[in-house]
């Protein structure tokens, strides 16, 4: 694994580990409990691999709303402790802020799911509009202060003792 480059290192697991268990298990992507499930129960780097990666792709591509419409959000809470686990504290305060906006009565479990798979935000055009557009510009700049890819390959490397 230390031959790999951070970007190809993360790529593999994602794509290939992460990548091969999902469509080895997962046939219909509306089911979401089940699709929730078989994540949480990969290896927890693999799992963190891909919450995080997902998680990044969506806010690149459109930020947090669509990273919630495209419903990759109910890996939400999950993605927190992803975050914290690598050590990146200023996504982690990112998507936290996020979360206060998306989810201000705090659902969890099969209500948050429905939260967010359903689209029942709370105020949805001011959502859009302002509070994570903001978030989504603090995204854009965190490279500046934290590097989202080096972190994660370290955990990666930690976790598979290389």
């Amino acid at each position: 694994m230390n031959i790999l480059s951070d970007e190809d290192l993360i790529d593999f697991v994602y794509c290939e580990l992460a990548g091969q268990q999902i469509r080895d298990k997962i046939t219909d992507f509306t089911d979401y409990a089940k699709w929730r499930s078989v994540v949480n129960e990969m290896e927890m780097s693999v799992a963190t691999v891909y919450r995080i990666g997902i998680f990044n792709l969506e806010m690149v591509n459109g930020g947090l709303i669509q990273y919630f419409d495209n419903a990759y959000g109910i890996f939400a809470y999950e993605t927190l402790a992803d975050f914290k686990r690598i050590g990146a504290n200023l996504s982690y305060q990112i998507l936290e802020t996020g979360l206060k906006y998306v989810n201000p009565k705090i659902y969890s479990d099969e209500r948050f799911i429905k939260l967010v798979t359903e689209r029942e935000y709370e105020d949805y055009e001011n959502l859009i509009s302002s509070k994570l557009s903001e978030l989504d510009n603090k995204y854009y700049e965190l490279n500046e202060n934290e590097d989202l890819g080096k972190l994660l390959a370290d955990y990666i490397r930690k976790q598979a003792n290389v």
